[in-house]
């Protein structure tokens, strides 16, 4: 990759100032600091220093690569004839490289300069930044391969290079997908797009300066962000979840564990599993975990499997079709339902009640519903009652003109926590993006008041629902698969 970059004095057509060439260390790992006012001096190797105060400087390290800046007697404008660059990589992942190559800096150097670094040959002055990889901002991802901006960079932050699709989990928990046809390979997707991936966790916003720092304690600045880091899991701070439970968020932790969890339920013959939790997802994990038992046992009566939810019915907040049609599954297959129970404690052997009962089990998935992720505490934005980052219809954070929040992460009138909403999302998002760095007006995003919902049963069926009414059997899980391994397709 070729960096190019121009300076443009003013006032120095008087000045005489003597031939300077100047060596950089490596760019191959490149991030922006804020430095003290006066920077380190860069020198020829034959001793020739030059040393300039200045607002932001990039700092260089590892393998050697040369800049050449030539200030002629008197100029009016001093060029950087090249930039090379090394990358410096792990696979495919370009490591430590942030929204730098979209960086403007301001420098003087006997007077003001400005310097616009160029990649791939196009001049870069404006930045994206993408803190985290949800399903709105794979999107966004995706058609920034099919159609870039001049002159703007686009970096994506997230710590995991293989984030997995939620839609496929129940499946997966039910043998009915590999753990590859859940991933989506971030890196790759990045790569082919012309996006630097950064393999790092945003910790803390700076939005008066627009900068945010990672958990390896590295800034990045950008002229536009957008955050699409998702949710975790209710009442993980109850005593014992953390350490005999499993969380369903995140989800690549619980993809990791589930197995062992169902391979606890099939050794565990005088023990249930215990899923708490009773909304859509806690639902999907029950009965995809019932269906993975029962293919090891097909004699299995009652269920190994119990559910146990605060409220008084299955999928609340659903549909009263949809309802019914989870009810009878459940009780054809046996599943025990412990209704308007209260968790207190999780041990190793037990889950305790607030009522003072308790039930022995093999093991817990905690799938309760969405709370914000502790780590948006270090984020200096406006957040609802319940830690979410509040936004209005265009999804730009409330009194942060340049900073974006998208998917389960986002609180937005009208739009539930569901994937389907951040899908839908994904195009609104990448719209305004585009629409913030060409000055143009932002969408806004109407949540859809009905959409079709597809329920996996795990035994090769799904529950759909539209327009209140619901249907159960096998065409409907031949609808969802073909759904989701569409999704999937499109970013491979």
């Amino acid at each position: 990759m070729i960096f190019s970059a121009c300076f443009r004095f003013k006032d120095l057509a008087n000045k005489a100032t003597s031939p300077t060439i100047l060596v950089a260390r490596s760019l191959s790992q490149f991030r922006v600091k804020r430095p003290p006012t006066i920077c380190s001096s860069y020198a020829h190797p034959n001793g020739i220093p030059l040393g300039f105060p200045c607002r932001r400087i990039a700092t260089f390290c590892d393998k050697t690569v040369t800049a050449v800046t030539s200030l002629d007697t008197s100029p009016s404008t001093a060029e950087i004839l090249a930039w090379s660059r090394e990358s410096h990589r792990e696979g495919n992942v370009r490591t430590r490289k942030p929204a730098t190559s979209g960086v403007l800096w301001r420098i003087g150097v006997q007077a003001q300069a400005t310097i616009h670094i160029r990649n791939g040959g196009r001049l870069v002055d404006r930045r994206i930044l993408l803190i985290g990889a949800g399903h709105s901002h794979i999107e966004v991802i995706r058609r920034w391969s099919e159609e870039k901006i001049p002159g703007v960079s686009l970096t994506v932050v997230d710590p995991s290079a293989t984030p997995v699709y939620s839609g496929m989990v129940p499946g997966y928990i039910a043998g009915q997908y590999q753990q590859r046809d859940l991933e989506i390979d971030l890196s790759g997707l990045c790569s082919r797009s012309g996006a630097n991936f950064i393999r790092d966790a945003v910790v803390a916003t700076d939005s008066a300066k627009s900068s945010v720092r990672c958990a390896d304690g590295d800034e990045i600045d950008y002229d536009v962000a957008s955050i699409d880091i998702g949710s975790a899991v209710a009442d993980t701070d109850l005593p014992g979840v953390i350490e005999h439970a499993l969380p369903s968020r995140p989800i690549g932790a619980f993809l990791r564990h589930i197995d062992a969890l169902a391979n606890a339920g099939t050794a565990t013959a005088d023990r249930p599993l215990l899923v708490v939790g009773a909304g859509a997802g806690g639902v999907e994990v029950a009965l995809c975990l019932d269906a993975r038992l029962r293919a090891s046992n097909r004699d299995l009566s009652p269920s190994r499997v119990q559910i146990v939810t605060a409220n008084r019915s299955l999928l609340e907040g659903g549909t009263p079709s949809a309802q019914r049609a989870i009810e009878r599954q459940a009780r054809a297959r046996g599943i025990i339902v412990h209704r308007g129970r209260k968790v207190q404690t999780v041990y190793a052997d037990r889950v305790a009640f607030e009522d003072g009962e308790a039930i022995p089990c093999a093991g817990v998935a905690w799938v309760t519903g969405p709370a914000a992720i502790p780590v948006t505490a270090g984020f200096d934005l406006p957040k609802d009652d319940r830690g979410f980052i509040q936004v209005d219809k265009t999804f730009r954070v409330r009194g942060v003109p340049n900073l974006f929040a998208v998917g389960d992460c986002a609180s937005l009138q009208g739009m539930k926590k569901a994937g389907v909403y951040a899908v839908r999302a994904g195009t609104v998002i990448d719209a305004n993006l585009r629409a913030f760095v060409e000055g143009t007006q932002l969408r806004a995003y109407t949540p859809q008041s009905d959409f079709l919902s597809l329920l996996n049963l795990g035994n090769g069926e799904a529950v759909g629902t539209k327009w209140g009414v619901s249907w159960r059997g096998k065409s409907m899980m031949r609808l969802k698969d073909r759904i989701d391994r569409a999704f999937m397709d499109k970013y491979r």
